[in-house]
């Protein structure tokens, strides 16, 4: 999923790969992000994080659904599988912090 981000944070994979030398049991993780997306619509700031379906629970963690600004983790089961805001980037990033850190980094062979 291309983002603007990456633009920021793939130079510091690079750079690990470039010291890392030859691959091996010592080489960096690829780079894998965390899907990621924003927009402004009609005033309202608009946030989503992680690997999102419609069949996805939400629960709100911050602010509420009648005021139009809250943020919901996204769940499958027990398992958090990202984090949907609106006019909540404060509390928005925190969480996407949180859901990239343990996110399992997927290998590609």
């Amino acid at each position: 999923m291309e983002h603007w981000t990456h633009a920021l944070e793939m130079p510091r994979t690079a750079a690990k790969a470039l010291l890392s030398g030859p691959a091996g049991p010592g080489r960096p993780a690829p780079y894998d992000p965390l899907p990621y997306f924003w927009s402004d619509q009609y005033g309202v700031k608009i946030q989503a994080a992680g690997h999102l379906s419609a069949v996805d629970e939400l629960e709100v963690v911050d602010g509420d659904l009648d005021s139009r600004r809250f943020t919901a983790l996204c769940k499958r089961g027990s398992e958090r599988v990202g984090v949907v805001a609106f006019d909540s980037p404060k509390s928005f990033t925190a969480l996407r912090r949180e859901l990239a850190a343990a996110a399992p980094v997927q290998e590609v062979v």
